[in-house]
């Protein structure tokens, strides 16, 4: 009597462990989607940095501000 990978469940188990599957289309549009909202925040925080510069405000605080906005990874 055959265990393991030696029945033909094992086997079908076996070739769906292995199978390689890409990236799905959603997967795709969602890491597209993401990238876009990553440079729209970076943007902003270089605005935002900008502007506190150009209004007078001290390059530590203005930094500290714009980090805070910055987009988080991980």
């Amino acid at each position: 009597m055959a265990t393991g990978e030696d029945t033909e469940l094992g086997s079908i188990a076996e070739l769906i462990r292995t199978e390689a599957v890409g990236e799905l289309p959603l997967q795709a549009r969602m890491a597209r989607f993401a990238r876009v909202i990553g440079i729209a925040v970076l943007a902003a925080s270089v605005i935002a940095f900008m502007s506190g510069l150009a209004l007078g405000e001290s390059a530590g605080h203005v930094f500290r501000v714009a980090v805070a906005m910055g987009p988080r990874t991980g």
